[in-house]
């Protein structure tokens, strides 16, 4: 800890960020400030999704002593927090108040540049049949369990595709061993991790992409999804909630695995022409997303206005 405060002391700085709330690093760095071993700087906290209810209720225990603790202590009194979202800043408020919290800056999270470059052809779609793919870490926060069992009410044809790094081995077991239970008319495989600059033209390649997840504060892959105009369903533990309303997808609540089954079988179901329809409504919904600013623009202001404040 006092390795990382020389560190700090050495480098010129205006403003300290400091990613996520549970992070070692975060927390040495916060312990050094209220130990008076940092230079006076303003700090620009970012949750990074770590205070939402599906990120929270992993070792909940734990976490929940915590930060009790770290009320007790002031160790995040008088910081600056940055949220990617509305719903984000009342998690903020929820977990210490608006003492704790005196300024809440709301700027979106800085998506990955992704781009289709049109070299891959859209998958036809006929009633019954469904291209489904997941693409995001294989750990239990992921929910890819959860996506499997929802799979075993569905009638027709289902390929699911899963990419993804292997973060959790046990937990990737508890999967195959569901996906070796499923219907024969519901085929899952293992495609290994996507390139990292080609998830767009990956996700281009299916019907539906799918996400159940504990707790997003962004999600860069739905944002890829919705760039490769492939519609998404997701939970509504993420920033896309609107999506239910532009119909560009579903953004659903986590208690009710027969409502993401309900949407699965509304998309096998769906025609061509009734498909085409919906990937009209998926790129209506990225330009209104697009339309709302850069929020590169709001966070260079923040960071520019912080560094003002530096004595």
């Amino acid at each position: 800890m006092f390795a990382l405060g020389a560190v700090l002391r050495a480098t010129p700085h205006d403003v300290l960020i400091v990613e996520s709330v549970l992070a070692r690093t975060s927390i040495f760095a916060l312990l050094l400030r209220r130990l008076g071993r940092l230079r006076r700087a303003p700090i620009l906290i970012t949750p990074r999704g770590h205070l939402g209810q599906g990120a929270l209720q992993q070792k909940s225990a734990k976490k929940t002593l915590f930060l009790r603790a770290v009320r007790l202590l002031g160790l995040y009194r008088g910081l600056e927090w940055c949220a990617t979202s509305d719903g984000e800043r009342a998690e903020i408020v929820e977990q210490f108040g608006q003492g704790e919290a005196p300024r809440i800056h709301v700027i979106p999270n800085l998506p990955a540049r992704a781009v289709s470059t049109g070299s891959v052809t859209r998958p036809p779609k006929r009633a019954g049949a469904l291209r489904l793919v997941f693409l995001s870490r294989i750990s239990r926060k992921k929910n890819l369990h959860f996506a499997l069992e929802a799979l075993r009410g569905l009638t027709g044809e289902v390929e699911f595709d899963v990419y993804g790094s292997l973060e959790d081995v046990a937990y990737w077991a508890e999967c195959q061993a569901i996906s070796g239970s499923l219907p024969a008319h519901i085929r899952v495989c293992y495609q290994g991790v996507a390139p990292f600059d080609g998830a767009v033209e990956v996700l281009a390649g299916y019907h539906l992409f799918y996400l159940p997840t504990l707790s997003e504060n962004f999600g860069h892959a739905i944002w890829e999804a919705l760039v490769a105009d492939c519609p998404v369903l997701i939970s509504d533990q993420t920033p896309w909630t609107d999506i239910n309303a532009y119909g560009a997808g579903w953004a659903l609540p986590l208690d009710s695995l027969a409502g993401f089954t309900q949407a699965l079988q509304q998309v096998i179901d769906l025609d061509a022409a009734a498909y085409a329809a919906l990937g009209a409504q998926v790129s209506r919904y990225r330009a209104h997303y697009q339309a709302r600013g850069n929020p590169a623009d709001a966070l260079r202001g923040l960071l520019h206005e912080l560094s003002r404040s530096t004595p």
